[in-house]
C-alpha cells in the first residue's frame, strides 16, 4: 500500500485527481482532523443478523457467542453492546492506550483483532506515517485537493 500510495501521489502531483481510494480517504480524514475512538460503526451504528434471528457486532463476528448482541426474538441488549463498546473503545484496550495512531485507526477491526492479535499495527503505523508524509507534501504542492469543490 506504501508503494501503491508513492505512485499515486506521483499521479496526483502531476495534477491529476485521486483514484487511489484508501490514500484519498487518508487524506480527507487527516485535514478534516478525525479521531476515531473505534475503526468502524460495528456494534454502534450497526449491527448484523444471523439467519437464525441472532444481533451480533457485525458481519464478520456472527455466529461469534462472545459477540452476540440479542436476537430478534429478545431484542437488543443496551448492556451487551455498551460493554462491547466501551471494550473496544482505544484508551481501554492494550496496547492502543499508549499508541500514537490511536485515533487514526480506532483500534483495528475488532473481528481481526479477536481472532489474530495485533500483528497488523506495524503495517497499519507505516501506512499512517506514509499517509502524513502524503499530507504533509500536498498541503504544499496540492493544496487544491482540499477545497470544498475537489473531492478527494
Amino acid at each position: 500500500m506504501v508503494r501503491a500510495a508513492d505512485i499515486e501521489w506521483q499521479r496526483m502531483r502531476a495534477g491529476h485527481a485521486a483514484r487511489f481510494s484508501n490514500l484519498a480517504v487518508a487524506l480527507r480524514e487527516l485535514h478534516r482532523g478525525s479521531a476515531r475512538p473505534l475503526p468502524c460503526g460495528a456494534g454502534a451504528n450497526y449491527v448484523s443478523v444471523s439467519a437464525d434471528g441472532g444481533y451480533f457486532t457485525c458481519h464478520r463476528t456472527v455466529y461469534d457467542p462472545a459477540l452476540k448482541l440479542g436476537s430478534v426474538q429478545e431484542g437488543l441488549s443496551a448492556a451487551a453492546r455498551a460493554d462491547f463498546l466501551r471494550a473496544r473503545h482505544v484508551d481501554a484496550q492494550e496496547p492502543c492506550r499508549t499508541c500514537w495512531a490511536r485515533y487514526l485507526c480506532g483500534g483495528g477491526c475488532h473481528a481481526e483483532v479477536i481472532a489474530a492479535g495485533r500483528a497488523g499495527c506495524d503495517y497499519i503505523r507505516g501506512w499512517l506515517e506514509q499517509c502524513m508524509k502524503i499530507y504533509t507534501r500536498s498541503l504544499s504542492e496540492r493544496p487544491d485537493l482540499f477545497e470544498r469543490t475537489v473531492v478527494l
